[in-house]
């Protein structure tokens, strides 16, 4: 064995960025763990049509499609938003 661990998928990517982003929203946001569909036809069944994420109201779901963050070449996006605390990728509302 090299020691070198094999890259984390995408997936496994944003999931371990669920606790941070949640802290950056607010300690008081009362949101279960993200559905992170894998394809935008599972993203569009919960009702994700015209974003790559959202927070559904009426149950505090939050619907993220993997498909549309890779589309849109965001997947290195999945840690905290927001003015204090904007994801590595994001500078001055532009893509470094």
């Amino acid at each position: 064995m090299t020691g070198s661990a094999e890259p984390l998928s995408l997936l496994e990517r944003w999931q371990s960025a669920w606790p941070q982003a949640l802290a950056v929203w607010s300690q008081f946001t009362r949101l279960s763990d993200p559905n992170l569909c894998q394809s935008s036809v599972t993203a569009a069944k919960e009702g994700l049509t015209s974003s790559f994420a959202m927070i559904r109201l009426s149950d505090q779901s939050v619907v993220v499609d993997l498909e549309g963050i890779e589309r849109l070449k965001l997947e290195d996006c999945s840690r905290g938003s927001g003015p204090r605390n904007r994801p590595p990728c994001i500078s001055s509302g532009q893509r470094q």
